[in-house]
């Protein structure tokens, strides 16, 4: 039995990628997941994925962010949001697709909820896309249901020193489908790119913002304010301005507290 909050049949009726990776995510994955899955988020890709932190909970915003549809799929009741960083998001997605588990309301999210949950991703889904992960991680064994379920997988490249890369290019090696444009993924899902194709164009930065671009860039991770603090040797004010003027021009965004990474 699944308990659904949102529109659960509306939101199937779109392709559906499951998109799956560690909860440390990093600036690449961040920066890979948007670039390859807006083009086919802003024409009806329905993204699902297990609103975790990190790669899951970047999903669900590009998703979002797009027009897109997309199904978060929870190790807990659907009324009792894991993690509650994610409560406003969780919120989105009920209008904008639905929150879906297996687990009655009341249940908690306990630790061996979540093996189990990877199982219901890969199957509402077409295929399942590993952006980054260790080869322990949940994300693997996501991957692992999704063979058993005839799903197709498909990987992003990585790093071979960076432990994020170790799931994917694990896929890879044993067959998986190597994604690095979004050209691979409308061919492997059978989707048409849009024939006109929109230039992206980088918004231009002062030399401050360009200097907090590049300490998340060389970085890899999700900084907090006190930490690009100490690392810029900005004053409080000025800092604060920069970050809200790279938010508002869609380079960064902000995660649960006061984080941010490359978008």
């Amino acid at each position: 039995m699944l308990y659904i909050r949102g529109d659960l049949d509306s939101a199937l009726q779109n392709k559906c990628l499951a998109v799956v990776g560690t909860r440390k995510a990093s600036s690449y994955g961040r920066e890979m997941s948007r670039k390859l899955l807006t083009p086919l988020c802003q024409q009806g890709l329905c993204v699902i994925s297990g609103l975790a932190l990190g790669i899951d909970t970047a999903a669900h915003h590009i998703a979002l962010e797009s027009g897109a549809q997309t199904i978060g799929v929870l190790a807990c009741g659907v009324e009792s949001i894991y993690p509650p960083q994610n409560l406003q998001l969780s919120e989105r997605i009920i209008k904008q697709g639905a929150l879906v588990s297996e687990y009655e309301p009341g249940s908690k999210p306990d630790k061996w909820n979540f093996p189990a949950r990877n199982r219901i991703i890969s199957a509402l889904s077409d295929a399942v896309f590993v952006v980054e992960g260790p080869i322990t991680s949940g994300a693997l064994l996501t991957a692992k249901a999704a063979i058993e379920q005839n799903r197709d997988i498909f990987a992003l490249p990585g790093n071979i020193n960076h432990s994020n890369a170790q799931g994917p290019n694990h896929l890879i090696k044993h067959g998986a489908a190597l994604i690095s444009s979004a050209d691979d993924l409308f061919a492997a899902l059978d989707m048409k790119p849009e024939k006109a194709e929109q230039i992206e164009l980088f918004p231009e930065l002062c030399p401050d913002e360009q200097k907090i671009v590049d300490i998340l860039k060389e970085k890899q991770e999700v900084l907090s304010f006190d930490e690009l603090l100490m690392i810029s040797s900005f004053p409080i004010g000025r800092l604060s301005t920069h970050l809200t003027n790279l938010e508002l021009k869609g380079v960064i965004a902000k995660e649960s507290g006061n984080s941010f990474f490359i978008r």
